[in-house]
């Protein structure tokens, strides 16, 4: 697996992209309010795109995942697999708009059935245009902010997917390759589809809402996050060095490089379990000693990304299903001694 930014990927080939028929978008149009709230990953996201498009600034709003498939692309396999995938999830179904009180609306297409992505050739393109094709996806106040796609090389293609973080998290894009990788090869193969009808992320919204709506100021998930910003001066964990002036506009980057090899990550993995830990509170515990030697900080504060797919019928769920864990609460002091 590549981790990286978009301008980090570079591949050329003839592109074949899927997008929804005039007849879709016609049937997308004439949706019907929808009761099911938003969660609260979409009203920020909603929000927060608003509030900085108004400002002339861009946000990275865009999950992008990339895999590659032996052989000649089978267009028509592909078309079946693309809306067999869109079909299955409703997370495609909904478009959202604010009113002039400045609430969010949900609107649905109540037949995913009458949803149809069709192939478009765009002929050979180089990485720059590949890139842009990709960064093109429209914004999430459209109904279509999702793009799907291959690239023919000489013996292999490569499928992308670009997804507005409304409708997709990260760990939605193994969802996405596994959906549409099935269908693909059940189709060439003539077998009946495998996979099974996906949970609904509408009720997941619900849920997540009405379990909010039952916490009161006693709520022990309430009191956790209160001593968590007590603890930490009142605020959310900052990154702890000054790292110089920056804009609204200055760029990020992600570098990678190897940190530790196979065996030292399996000795690093077998004393995190010997202390009662996973990998990962390994990793957290670095996080702790390093800040501790640059600042003196005795105790360790951060977020991370979260799963909230507990529920195993949200397993091959996509949709915006992360959040937040606090590292430093009662249940996950870091502390250094």
């Amino acid at each position: 697996m590549f981790l990286g930014t978009v301008d980090d990927w570079s591949v050329e080939g003839t592109v074949v992209s899927w997008y929804p028929t005039k007849a879709s978008h016609a049937r997308a149009a004439l949706a019907a309010p929808h009761p099911a709230p938003l969660s609260y990953q979409q009203s920020q996201h909603l929000q927060y795109y608003r509030r900085q498009t108004s400002l002339g600034r861009d946000i990275p709003r865009l999950c992008i995942g990339v895999w590659e498939i032996a052989g000649v692309c089978d267009i028509d396999a592909m078309t079946q697999a693309v809306n067999a995938h869109v079909r299955r999830h409703d997370t495609y179904h909904d478009w959202f708009a604010f009113d002039a009180n400045d609430e969010i609306h949900r609107y649905a297409i109540a037949d995913p059935e009458a949803i149809t992505l069709a192939p478009s050739d765009h002929g050979m393109m180089t990485p720059p245009q590949i890139r842009k094709l990709l960064l093109d996806t429209p914004d999430p106040l459209q109904w279509d902010c999702f793009t799907f796609g291959i690239i023919q090389g000489e013996d292999r293609f490569t499928v992308y997917i670009a997804i507005d973080h409304l409708r997709a998290d990260g760990m939605s894009a193994g969802v996405i390759f596994l959906d549409i990788q099935t269908t693909y090869f059940t189709t060439l193969q003539s077998s009946a589809p495998a996979l099974t009808p996906a949970a609904s992320y509408r009720d997941y919204c619900r849920n997540q809402r009405a379990y909010t709506r039952n916490l009161d100021e006693d709520s022990p998930q309430i009191q956790s996050w209160r001593a968590f910003l007590a603890a930490n001066g009142g605020v959310l964990p900052e990154f702890p060095l000054e790292l110089g002036e920056a804009t609204a506009d200055t760029p990020g980057a992600i570098d990678l490089f190897d940190l530790i090899d196979e065996e030292q990550g399996l000795r690093f993995e077998s004393a995190c379990r010997a202390a009662g830990a996973r990998f990962s509170g390994g990793v957290f515990a670095c996080a702790a000693l390093a800040e501790h030697r640059l600042t003196g900080a005795a105790t360790y504060f951060g977020l991370t990304p979260f799963n909230n797919r507990r529920d195993p019928a949200y397993a091959t769920a996509v949709g915006w299903l992360a959040s937040f864990r606090a590292i430093g609460d009662s249940d996950c002091w870091c502390v250094v001694r």
